[in-house]
């Protein structure tokens, strides 16, 4: 199954600054960042990631 996307419906926009993907915050505070976008990976496949093993 081939996706095509409407091109007359989509803008290409690009930034002026660079961004170099910091994130001004402790490790905790970027761990738990990070730990919530792993539940929602694993959630799209079905599986509670906070589940013990």
């Amino acid at each position: 199954m081939e996706l095509r996307v409407d091109r007359t419906k989509c803008v290409l926009k690009k930034l002026h600054e660079e961004d170099n993907g910091y994130v001004e915050a402790s490790p905790a505070e970027r761990f738990s960042m990070v730990w919530e976008l792993t539940k929602q990976a694993w959630a799209f496949m079905g599986i509670n990631a906070e589940q013990r093993l």
